[in-house]
């Protein structure tokens, strides 16, 4: 875990200080400050942002959601659920742990008044980010 204010934000836009971490939060005040690195972290997608939930003034709550096992999920217009469930160097065995949650919790939000018979989930594929997908059978 890395903290810190405008020596961090200065550190990140000249380049002395490496890019280390996988989650960026921060204050609404900060927000302010932090718009000189937005483009450094914006196409990380490091970035806070109020929607993910990465921003508020309790920096506690939201490090405690985000250590839970907190994980973002976006969905596009043809009803395609995308999400990271891991890296690389997590290791096979965790990247499959990973998965079957994943999975798990989109079960778990099926809405309720979709019938019984219809398939909620039709496919699964796993790809880098820039990579091809690999379908995976559920």
């Amino acid at each position: 875990m890395i903290a810190g204010g405008d020596d961090l934000i200065s550190g990140i836009e000249t380049g002395a200080t490496p890019i280390s971490f996988d989650i960026a939060i921060a204050t609404p005040a900060m927000m302010r400050k932090m718009g000189k690195i937005a483009k450094v972290l914006g196409p990380k997608g490091l970035m806070p942002n109020p929607k993910s939930g990465t921003v508020g003034d309790d920096l506690l709550a939201i490090i405690q959601e985000l250590k839970g096992g907190k994980f973002e999920v976006k969905n596009d217009k043809q009803g395609d659920i995308h999400g990271m469930v891991g890296k690389l160097s997590f290791g096979a065995k965790k990247l499959a742990e990973n998965l079957e949650a994943f999975i798990h919790n989109v079960n778990d939000a099926r809405p309720s008044g979709l019938k019984a018979t219809a398939t909620y989930i039709k496919s699964v594929s796993v790809c880098t980010s820039m990579g091809p997908g690999i379908s995976v059978k559920v």
